[in-house]
Protein backbone atom coordinates (compact mmCIF):
# COMPACT_ATOMS: atom_id res chain seq x y z
CA UNK A 1 0.00 0.00 0.00
CA UNK A 2 1.31 3.68 -0.51
CA UNK A 3 -0.20 6.54 0.67
CA UNK A 4 -2.45 8.77 -1.53
CA UNK A 5 -2.50 11.66 0.22
CA UNK A 6 -4.29 13.36 -2.55
CA UNK A 7 -7.75 14.31 -0.33
CA UNK A 8 -8.44 15.74 3.14
CA UNK A 9 -9.96 12.50 5.04
CA UNK A 10 -7.79 12.94 7.55
CA UNK A 11 -6.14 15.68 9.55
CA UNK A 12 -2.47 15.93 9.16
CA UNK A 13 -0.31 13.36 11.57
CA UNK A 14 3.25 13.81 12.89
CA UNK A 15 4.12 10.64 14.41
CA UNK A 16 6.83 10.83 17.02
CA UNK A 17 9.19 7.70 18.23
CA UNK A 18 11.35 8.02 21.33
CA UNK A 19 14.14 5.01 21.10
CA UNK A 20 17.63 4.87 22.88
CA UNK A 21 20.49 3.60 20.96
CA UNK A 22 19.45 0.56 18.00
CA UNK A 23 16.65 -0.83 19.68
CA UNK A 24 16.16 -4.20 18.81
CA UNK A 25 12.58 -3.54 17.79
CA UNK A 26 12.47 -0.38 16.02
CA UNK A 27 12.84 -2.19 12.76
CA UNK A 28 9.69 -3.57 13.16
CA UNK A 29 8.37 -0.64 14.90
CA UNK A 30 9.41 2.07 11.95
CA UNK A 31 8.08 -0.33 9.25
CA UNK A 32 4.93 -0.75 11.02
CA UNK A 33 4.48 3.49 11.08
CA UNK A 34 5.56 3.61 6.83
CA UNK A 35 2.82 1.16 6.42
CA UNK A 36 0.41 2.57 8.54
CA UNK A 37 1.10 6.32 7.42
CA UNK A 38 0.54 5.08 3.60
CA UNK A 39 -3.29 4.36 4.94
CA UNK A 40 -3.65 8.17 5.79
CA UNK A 41 -5.58 10.37 3.44
CA UNK A 42 -3.59 13.21 4.65
CA UNK A 43 0.12 14.15 5.36
CA UNK A 44 2.07 13.09 8.13
CA UNK A 45 5.56 13.06 9.40
CA UNK A 46 8.00 10.87 11.63
CA UNK A 47 10.18 12.62 14.06
CA UNK A 48 12.45 10.24 15.33
CA UNK A 49 14.01 11.57 19.06
CA UNK A 50 17.52 9.42 19.19
CA UNK A 51 18.80 9.08 22.54
CA UNK A 52 22.86 8.05 22.58
CA UNK A 53 22.68 5.02 25.24
CA UNK A 54 25.31 4.45 27.98
CA UNK A 55 26.78 1.63 26.76
CA UNK A 56 28.27 1.36 23.14
CA UNK A 57 26.27 0.62 20.32
CA UNK A 58 26.37 -0.42 16.69
CA UNK A 59 23.51 1.56 15.79
CA UNK A 60 23.36 5.42 15.49
CA UNK A 61 21.61 8.52 13.71
CA UNK A 62 23.31 7.36 10.04
CA UNK A 63 22.17 4.19 10.40
CA UNK A 64 18.60 4.83 11.35
CA UNK A 65 18.65 7.51 8.98
CA UNK A 66 19.48 4.25 6.15
CA UNK A 67 16.90 2.54 7.78
CA UNK A 68 14.70 4.83 7.27
CA UNK A 69 15.45 5.26 3.64
CA UNK A 70 14.83 1.94 2.81
CA UNK A 71 11.33 2.25 4.23
CA UNK A 72 10.26 5.07 2.27
CA UNK A 73 12.05 3.30 -0.80
CA UNK A 74 9.22 0.61 0.10
CA UNK A 75 6.33 2.52 0.29
CA UNK A 76 6.68 5.87 -1.73
CA UNK A 77 4.79 8.77 -0.24
CA UNK A 78 3.80 6.93 3.20
CA UNK A 79 5.46 9.45 5.36
CA UNK A 80 6.13 13.10 4.14
CA UNK A 81 10.06 13.93 3.32
CA UNK A 82 12.36 12.16 5.35
CA UNK A 83 12.09 11.55 9.43
CA UNK A 84 13.37 14.60 11.44
CA UNK A 85 15.73 13.12 13.70
CA UNK A 86 16.25 14.60 17.31
CA UNK A 87 19.68 13.33 18.47
CA UNK A 88 20.40 13.48 22.26
CA UNK A 89 23.80 13.17 23.84
CA UNK A 90 22.05 10.47 27.32
CA UNK A 91 19.02 9.25 27.93
CA UNK A 92 16.83 11.92 28.81
CA UNK A 93 13.89 10.15 30.57
CA UNK A 94 10.08 9.35 28.73
CA UNK A 95 8.97 12.70 28.95
CA UNK A 96 11.64 14.77 27.97
CA UNK A 97 12.40 12.52 24.81
CA UNK A 98 8.65 12.80 23.96
CA UNK A 99 8.43 16.36 24.42
CA UNK A 100 11.45 17.06 22.73
CA UNK A 101 9.68 15.22 19.37
CA UNK A 102 6.38 17.10 19.58
CA UNK A 103 8.17 20.71 19.87
CA UNK A 104 9.30 20.14 16.35
CA UNK A 105 6.43 17.78 15.40
CA UNK A 106 3.71 19.82 13.25
CA UNK A 107 0.82 18.01 12.56
CA UNK A 108 -2.47 18.76 14.01
CA UNK A 109 -2.87 15.35 15.67
CA UNK A 110 0.38 13.76 17.31
CA UNK A 111 0.67 9.99 17.56
CA UNK A 112 2.79 8.37 20.29
CA UNK A 113 4.78 5.34 19.43
CA UNK A 114 7.16 3.03 21.72
CA UNK A 115 9.74 2.03 20.05
CA UNK A 116 8.92 -1.61 20.90
CA UNK A 117 5.44 -1.58 19.32
CA UNK A 118 4.05 -2.61 15.95
CA UNK A 119 1.26 -0.87 14.85
CA UNK A 120 -1.44 -2.92 13.14
CA UNK A 121 -3.09 -1.66 9.91
CA UNK A 122 -5.12 1.27 9.58
CA UNK A 123 -4.20 1.85 13.22
CA UNK A 124 -4.22 5.54 12.96
CA UNK A 125 -6.74 6.24 10.59
CA UNK A 126 -9.55 4.05 13.52
CA UNK A 127 -8.58 6.52 15.78
CA UNK A 128 -8.45 9.61 13.56
CA UNK A 129 -12.02 8.96 12.68
CA UNK A 130 -13.47 8.22 16.15
CA UNK A 131 -11.46 11.05 17.40
CA UNK A 132 -12.89 13.17 14.69
CA UNK A 133 -16.16 12.21 15.54
CA UNK A 134 -16.32 12.93 19.12
CA UNK A 135 -17.15 16.37 21.24
CA UNK A 136 -13.91 17.40 23.03
CA UNK A 137 -12.23 14.19 22.40
CA UNK A 138 -8.36 15.33 23.52
CA UNK A 139 -6.88 11.63 22.78
CA UNK A 140 -7.92 8.20 21.19
CA UNK A 141 -6.15 5.03 21.79
CA UNK A 142 -6.75 1.06 20.55
CA UNK A 143 -6.34 -2.15 22.32
CA UNK A 144 -2.27 -2.51 23.16
CA UNK A 145 -1.91 -6.07 22.69
CA UNK A 146 0.85 -8.35 24.73
CA UNK A 147 3.31 -9.52 22.29
CA UNK A 148 3.87 -13.43 23.28
CA UNK A 149 6.57 -13.65 20.88
CA UNK A 150 5.12 -16.65 18.95
CA UNK A 151 2.53 -14.56 16.90
CA UNK A 152 -0.71 -13.57 17.49
CA UNK A 153 -3.57 -16.32 18.23
CA UNK A 154 -6.94 -16.30 19.59
CA UNK A 155 -5.70 -16.43 23.34
CA UNK A 156 -3.97 -12.98 22.72
CA UNK A 157 -4.15 -10.48 25.78
CA UNK A 158 -4.69 -7.12 26.81
CA UNK A 159 -1.80 -5.03 27.45
CA UNK A 160 -3.84 -1.73 27.98
CA UNK A 161 -6.96 -0.50 27.21
CA UNK A 162 -7.35 3.12 28.45
CA UNK A 163 -5.40 4.53 32.02
CA UNK A 164 -8.18 3.91 35.15
CA UNK A 165 -8.14 4.88 39.05
CA UNK A 166 -8.71 1.83 41.17
CA UNK A 167 -10.10 1.87 44.55
CA UNK A 168 -6.10 2.32 45.80
CA UNK A 169 -5.62 5.28 44.23
CA UNK A 170 -3.43 3.43 41.50
CA UNK A 171 -3.49 3.98 38.03
CA UNK A 172 -4.16 0.82 35.69
CA UNK A 173 -3.72 -0.54 32.43
CA UNK A 174 -7.52 -1.25 31.76
CA UNK A 175 -8.01 -4.79 30.98
CA UNK A 176 -4.49 -5.69 31.65
CA UNK A 177 -4.55 -9.45 30.86
CA UNK A 178 -7.83 -10.02 29.39
CA UNK A 179 -8.38 -11.81 26.60
CA UNK A 180 -8.67 -10.10 23.56
CA UNK A 181 -12.07 -9.85 22.31
CA UNK A 182 -13.78 -8.58 18.92
CA UNK A 183 -15.09 -5.42 20.41
CA UNK A 184 -15.93 -3.05 18.10
CA UNK A 185 -17.98 -0.02 20.33
CA UNK A 186 -15.89 2.84 20.59
CA UNK A 187 -16.12 3.87 24.35
CA UNK A 188 -14.79 6.61 26.70
CA UNK A 189 -11.46 6.17 29.36
CA UNK A 190 -10.02 8.06 31.52
CA UNK A 191 -6.76 8.72 29.57
CA UNK A 192 -4.92 7.23 27.30
CA UNK A 193 -1.60 5.36 27.68
CA UNK A 194 1.42 6.76 25.87
CA UNK A 195 2.64 3.34 24.96
CA UNK A 196 0.79 4.35 21.40
CA UNK A 197 -2.13 6.81 21.29
CA UNK A 198 -2.72 9.98 19.02
CA UNK A 199 -3.08 13.15 21.31
CA UNK A 200 -5.32 16.47 19.37
CA UNK A 201 -2.36 19.31 19.02
CA UNK A 202 -4.46 22.22 20.26
CA UNK A 203 -5.92 20.65 23.06
CA UNK A 204 -1.74 20.11 24.67
CA UNK A 205 -1.69 23.76 23.48
CA UNK A 206 -4.83 24.50 26.17
CA UNK A 207 -3.01 22.31 28.88
CA UNK A 208 0.38 23.11 28.40
CA UNK A 209 2.37 24.24 30.86
CA UNK A 210 5.76 25.38 29.41
CA UNK A 211 4.88 28.82 27.95
CA UNK A 212 5.18 29.22 24.68
CA UNK A 213 6.60 26.20 23.56
CA UNK A 214 4.74 22.93 23.03
CA UNK A 215 6.27 20.55 25.91
CA UNK A 216 2.98 18.90 27.39
CA UNK A 217 5.06 16.26 29.53
CA UNK A 218 5.47 16.61 33.01
CA UNK A 219 9.04 16.52 32.72
CA UNK A 220 10.11 16.29 36.31
CA UNK A 221 8.18 12.69 36.53
CA UNK A 222 11.23 11.55 34.25
CA UNK A 223 9.54 8.06 33.64
CA UNK A 224 6.11 6.22 34.39
CA UNK A 225 2.90 8.07 35.50
CA UNK A 226 3.90 11.31 33.10
CA UNK A 227 0.76 10.23 30.74
CA UNK A 228 -1.30 9.88 33.96
CA UNK A 229 -0.70 13.39 34.58
CA UNK A 230 -1.28 14.65 31.31
CA UNK A 231 -4.89 12.41 31.36
CA UNK A 232 -5.95 14.37 34.32
CA UNK A 233 -4.91 17.74 33.19
CA UNK A 234 -7.15 17.54 30.07
CA UNK A 235 -9.89 16.13 31.72
CA UNK A 236 -9.50 19.08 34.17
CA UNK A 237 -9.62 21.08 30.66
CA UNK A 238 -12.94 19.33 29.83
CA UNK A 239 -11.37 16.68 27.56
CA UNK A 240 -12.33 13.40 26.81
CA UNK A 241 -10.47 10.08 25.60
CA UNK A 242 -11.63 7.60 23.89
CA UNK A 243 -10.69 3.74 23.33
CA UNK A 244 -11.04 2.77 19.66
CA UNK A 245 -10.63 -1.35 19.89
CA UNK A 246 -10.55 -2.09 16.49
CA UNK A 247 -7.01 -0.30 16.72
CA UNK A 248 -4.37 -2.32 17.21
CA UNK A 249 -0.58 -1.94 18.51
CA UNK A 250 1.19 -5.43 19.44
CA UNK A 251 3.61 -4.01 22.46
CA UNK A 252 6.93 -6.73 22.86
CA UNK A 253 7.33 -4.92 26.65
CA UNK A 254 7.78 -7.77 28.86
CA UNK A 255 9.49 -9.26 25.88
CA UNK A 256 12.18 -6.23 25.82
CA UNK A 257 15.43 -6.62 27.87
CA UNK A 258 15.25 -5.55 31.86
CA UNK A 259 17.94 -5.89 34.06
CA UNK A 260 17.24 -6.56 37.88
CA UNK A 261 18.64 -2.96 38.09
CA UNK A 262 16.14 -1.42 35.80
CA UNK A 263 13.04 -3.52 37.24
CA UNK A 264 14.29 -1.68 40.74
CA UNK A 265 14.30 1.57 39.24
CA UNK A 266 11.14 1.24 37.80
CA UNK A 267 9.29 0.30 40.38
CA UNK A 268 10.67 2.94 42.67
CA UNK A 269 9.59 5.63 40.12
CA UNK A 270 6.44 3.95 39.89
CA UNK A 271 5.65 4.50 43.83
CA UNK A 272 7.16 8.01 43.74
CA UNK A 273 5.52 9.27 40.73
CA UNK A 274 2.04 8.21 41.83
CA UNK A 275 2.19 9.77 44.81
CA UNK A 276 3.52 13.35 42.92
CA UNK A 277 0.74 12.93 40.49
CA UNK A 278 -2.07 12.22 43.03
CA UNK A 279 -0.70 15.38 45.10
CA UNK A 280 -1.60 17.35 42.24
CA UNK A 281 -4.47 15.98 41.56
CA UNK A 282 -6.19 15.56 44.69
CA UNK A 283 -5.29 18.74 46.01
CA UNK A 284 -5.85 19.15 49.72
CA UNK A 285 -7.55 15.99 49.44
CA UNK A 286 -4.07 14.67 49.30
CA UNK A 287 -3.28 15.88 52.75
CA UNK A 288 -5.68 13.87 54.14
CA UNK A 289 -5.32 10.66 52.57
CA UNK A 290 -1.66 10.60 52.55
CA UNK A 291 -1.27 8.13 55.66
CA UNK A 292 -3.46 5.72 54.07
CA UNK A 293 -0.90 6.15 50.91
CA UNK A 294 2.17 5.30 52.78
CA UNK A 295 0.65 2.71 54.68
CA UNK A 296 -0.87 0.61 51.36
CA UNK A 297 2.67 1.35 50.14
CA UNK A 298 4.27 -0.10 53.18
CA UNK A 299 1.97 -3.31 52.69
CA UNK A 300 3.11 -4.12 48.89
CA UNK A 301 6.32 -4.64 50.53
CA UNK A 302 5.20 -7.05 53.27
CA UNK A 303 2.54 -8.56 52.03
CA UNK A 304 2.87 -11.33 49.15
CA UNK A 305 0.62 -11.17 45.58
CA UNK A 306 -2.51 -12.85 45.52
CA UNK A 307 -2.06 -13.11 41.76
CA UNK A 308 0.91 -14.75 39.60
CA UNK A 309 2.16 -11.65 37.96
CA UNK A 310 1.88 -11.18 34.18
CA UNK A 311 4.61 -10.65 31.62
CA UNK A 312 5.72 -7.00 32.23
CA UNK A 313 4.24 -6.97 35.69
CA UNK A 314 5.71 -4.05 38.34
CA UNK A 315 7.90 -5.80 41.05
CA UNK A 316 7.23 -5.65 44.25
CA UNK A 317 9.29 -3.34 46.41
CA UNK A 318 11.34 -3.92 49.00
CA UNK A 319 11.85 -1.41 52.15
CA UNK A 320 15.01 0.30 50.51
CA UNK A 321 12.56 0.42 47.01
CA UNK A 322 10.12 2.60 49.25
CA UNK A 323 12.37 4.57 51.10
CA UNK A 324 14.24 5.44 47.77
CA UNK A 325 10.93 6.27 46.66
CA UNK A 326 9.13 7.99 49.01
CA UNK A 327 12.89 10.06 49.69
CA UNK A 328 11.90 11.34 45.53
CA UNK A 329 8.20 12.21 46.33
CA UNK A 330 9.63 14.07 49.41
CA UNK A 331 12.03 15.73 47.28
CA UNK A 332 9.70 17.15 44.33
CA UNK A 333 6.33 17.48 46.71
CA UNK A 334 6.75 21.31 46.53
CA UNK A 335 6.18 21.07 42.53
CA UNK A 336 3.23 19.19 42.98
CA UNK A 337 1.56 19.30 46.33
CA UNK A 338 -0.93 22.16 46.65
CA UNK A 339 -4.32 22.95 48.36
CA UNK A 340 -6.58 23.71 45.81
CA UNK A 341 -10.06 21.82 44.80
CA UNK A 342 -8.11 19.35 42.67
CA UNK A 343 -9.10 17.81 39.35
CA UNK A 344 -12.43 17.11 38.51
CA UNK A 345 -13.17 12.88 38.41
Amino acid sequence: MTGSHSGAATPSLSYVVPTIGASEHLAKCLASIYRDGGGLDAPSELVIVWQAPVTEDAGGPAALRELCRRLASARPGAIDDPPRIVELPRPAGFARAINDGITISGGDWVALVNDDVVLEAGWARRLLEAAEAGSRVAAAQGINVMASGEGDGEDARVDGAGLAWNRRWQAVQSGRGETVEEVEAVRRVYGVSATAAIYRRSALVDVNVAGNVLRPFEERLDSYYEDVELADRLRGAGYRALLVPPARAVHAGALSSRSPRAARRRTRRVYANRLLVLARRLGRGFWLRLPVLLARDAFDAVGRPKTTAMPGDLEPPGIVDLARAWGRTARLLPRFGHFGPGTPR
